[in-house]
């Protein structure tokens, strides 16, 4: 073999011998243990727990600056990932149940490479000895049977499609809906057509058999505030409507449904109408085109122009709310706004 060659070739194994001997080698966790570290996007950092069959053990990833995704694999090379809702900031909790002996791999990752580089700080609660993971276990067994007995008896069967039935009694909505001033109808996941069509159908009998005259939605109160307005009868059909109607990501087709048929009921009922509301402040993109509208005739484009970098600011915080990101904006702007 050529020197050359053989020169070449060293290289490269010294070059991989480096880097493997380099790999992070996963830092043991135990009870108690607790520290802050930075994560960059393309450096996951690994952890390892020995953990005997029985065992159990609860920990936080708190979030600080970058959304991570926690990916626990058993000795059995299976794999659970947790990740909330809750964007950058905010605790990652996360529950290890010991099925077998052995050691289980726990993998702090950031959730995609264009994540900015960001602060967590891990925390062991709690490390639990069989007999009181099996004790806590019971508990929750006995737990969701109690609340399983609670609701049989609060609960009445409606149709596989979730369309609840208008023209018979259900006694448990009726109850309610006769004795509380405000009901919330909730979702087990987003965007499920059957959990769509119980509210559009819930909401409808709220409205004609129970007397309830305003309908508030977990959305944009700037979007809302159009429909609204169509609903009432103030402005048609057309490009704005339609615009605040399709920039929703939740439940479309329910409130292209809906929406129809509010209208005609307030053309119908002119003394009792109902009103729609929305809750939320983000998806604000309506509302800055009405207030730069007004701002632009009120004191002239000079003034707009002074203003310009809150407003983008103000876009840029709106951009992260749909994927549950940092909406923060400065102080500055904040008070600026305000006055």
């Amino acid at each position: 073999m050529a020197a050359s060659v053989r020169a070449t070739l060293l290289g490269v194994l010294a070059f991989v011998l480096s880097h493997c001997l380099g790999a992070q080698t996963p830092r043991e966790l135990r009870a108690g243990v607790a520290f802050d570290t930075t994560l960059a996007a393309a450096s996951p950092h690994d952890y390892a727990l020995r953990l005997t069959k029985g065992e159990s053990v609860d920990l936080v990833v708190d979030q600080r600056g970058v959304d991570v995704i926690v990916e626990v694999r058993d000795p059995r090379d299976s794999v659970s990932s947790f990740d909330s809702p809750n964007g950058r900031n905010g605790p990652e909790p996360v529950e290890i149940i010991a099925d077998q002996s052995g050691v289980y791999s726990l993998r702090v990752r950031a959730f995609d490479t264009r994540e900015p580089t960001g602060k967590y700080h891990l925390q062991v609660n709690s490390w639990r000895s069989p007999g009181v993971t099996t004790a806590l276990l019971r508990g929750r067994e006995q737990a969701r049977d109690s609340a399983t007995r609670w609701l049989a008896a609060r609960s009445a069967p409606i149709p596989a499609t979730g369309v609840v039935p208008s023209v018979r009694a259900l006694a448990p909505l009726d109850s309610v809906a006769a004795r509380a001033r405000v009901i919330g109808l909730g979702e087990a996941t987003h965007g499920s057509r059957e959990f769509n069509d119980f509210r559009l159908s819930a909401t409808r009998r709220l409205i004609e058999r129970n007397g309830y005259r305003l309908l508030a939605i977990e959305a944009s109160e700037a979007r809302l505030g159009v429909l609204n307005k169509y609903v009432r009868g103030e402005i048609g059909a057309g490009p704005l409507v339609t615009r605040a109607l399709e920039a929703g990501w939740i439940g479309r087709r329910a409130q292209r449904e809906l929406l129809p048929w509010l209208r005609r009921w307030n053309a119908a009922h002119p003394n009792d109408e109902v009103l729609l509301l929305g809750v939320d402040p983000q998806d604000n993109e309506i509302a800055r085109d009405s207030l730069t509208a007004f701002l632009s005739r009120a004191y002239g484009a000079d003034f707009l122009t002074k203003l310009a970098p809150m407003f983008r600011e103000f876009a840029a915080a709106n951009s992260q709310t749909l994927v549950f990101g940092n909406s923060d904006i400065s102080p500055s702007s904040r008070a600026a706004s305000i006055e």
